[in-house]
């Protein structure tokens, strides 16, 4: 006797969790906003950051590292509650929006970032090392260490910004523009009787079933 087990539904995300009313948050524009600000407090410090890490200039470099450090998580959270409201609806033309204004975010930080490891590679290997020993940076030393490492390989600072802005309309805008077409897409699938347009997304979790019939009628619909 053959027993079909059935699947219990997915968990779904409980967004309003985090910032109540999506991508129409008003929190989630403030969080964006501030972030926005504290990008310009960390350009700020870069500019009047001592040219050369010695015992009393440490505190500065550090700081700034922290700061540079943080603004990044901020933004990374930012791009990734933007990434689960167009999960959850493709038609979200307001999170699309969002993750757009992500980009530019990112691609400003990566910005400082390549200026800050121009600067860190003229610094002293031994004045380095102090820094990265530090309480406040030892944690992520291997990550400083390996960021001046590949510094070296990369462009000059202005050819290295050029590139991070024309990637934002380039290559993460077109990357955005397929996973929305994609989304987009619809096919009809049979459940229980009832024909249900249902995303490819959905489709394929149908891959899965342990009914080999739903199984087989899933892949005829991905083919």
């Amino acid at each position: 006797m053959t027993t079909t087990r059935k699947i219990p539904p997915a968990p779904r995300w409980d967004l309003d969790s985090v910032f109540p009313g999506g991508s129409a948050s008003p929190e989630f524009k403030q969080f964006r906003e501030k972030t926005r600000l504290d990008l310009d407090g960390v350009r700020a410090m870069l500019d009047a950051l001592p040219a050369r890490l010695e015992a009393s200039t440490m505190a500065k470099w550090s700081e700034f590292i922290l700061k540079l450090q943080s603004v990044c998580d901020n933004i990374l959270f930012i791009m990734s509650f933007a990434h689960c409201l167009t999960s959850q609806n493709v038609e979200d033309s307001a999170a699309h929006g969002i993750e757009a204004e992500g980009d530019v975010l990112v691609s400003e930080w990566e910005k400082l970032k390549t200026e800050f490891e121009s600067r860190a590679m003229k610094q002293d290997d031994a004045a380095w090392n102090e820094l990265v020993d530090t309480p406040e940076l030892k944690p992520v030393r291997f990550y400083l260490n390996e960021m001046r490492l590949l510094a070296k390989e990369k462009m000059s600072v202005e050819l290295e910004s050029l590139a991070l802005e024309l990637e934002v309309n380039g290559y993460h805008a077109w990357n955005r523009l397929y996973d929305k077409m994609a989304g987009d897409l619809r096919v009809e699938f049979d459940e229980a009787g009832e024909m249900r347009q249902i995303s490819l997304g959905q489709l394929a979790t149908k891959l899965s079933d342990p009914d080999r019939d739903v199984r087989a009628r899933a892949f005829a619909g991905l083919t």
